[in-house]
């Protein structure tokens, strides 16, 4: 069997990373309205709560794109969990604070922005176990999904969270391949640990 070369590894991530983002996302955006069905949706702890059920679904999709060691500590859904439920509530509140004709839109870039940067934070030291330039990541976390949720408000739409998942899952998934460039030299996997690309 051929051996791929680094180019062929680093574009498989990238897809293979940004496909489960969007559909992590999208599962977890639809499925809050069904798992509230409309009782609480939108009030303060339905927020909480909608952002808990995102970040369940995306965090379970990456992590099959995550090296083994990361994928089974389950620290990467707790922090995504944690991210959008924190981003998704208090973005919200926070976003309605910025004045002018784009308030609506900037709520969006407010709660990607937190979610984000949240979830970033909390991945952070999970993510220096691999990589030395790790603390980078809460900047790729934030600003893809600030963007992300911002550029598909702009555009709205039945698509409109499709292009956020997109965007986020490419800056993250982009970041990922810059990181992996820092990568620590790891112990040995066991026989019966999976490997990942990101190994």
């Amino acid at each position: 069997m051929t051996e791929r070369s680094p180019k062929q590894v680093c574009r498989a991530i990238v897809f293979h990373w940004t496909l489960l983002t969007i559909l992590g996302f999208l599962i977890g955006f639809n499925l809050r309205q069904a798992a509230l069905g409309g009782f609480g949706l939108g009030t303060s702890w339905g927020r909480l709560v909608e952002g808990a059920i995102i970040g369940t679904t995306l965090g379970l999709a990456q992590a099959f794109v995550l090296p083994g060691a990361l994928r089974q500590s389950g620290w990467w859904v707790t922090a995504q969990i944690a991210g959008w439920a924190v981003g998704w509530h208090w973005g919200w509140e926070l976003g309605w604070l910025i004045p002018g004709q784009l308030s609506f839109r900037s709520v969006y870039l407010v709660m990607g922005a937190l979610a984000g940067a949240v979830a970033g934070v909390i991945q952070w030291p999970i993510l220096g176990r691999q990589f030395q330039r790790a603390a980078w990541w809460i900047l790729f976390s934030a600003g893809g999904w600030a963007v992300g949720l911002f550029v598909a408000m702009m555009i709205g739409g039945g698509l409109a969270m499709a292009v956020a998942g997109v965007i986020g899952g490419l800056v993250t998934g982009f970041g990922l391949i810059w990181l992996r460039q820092s990568r620590i030299e790891a112990p040995e996997l066991t026989q019966d640990e999976p490997q990942s690309e990101l190994d």
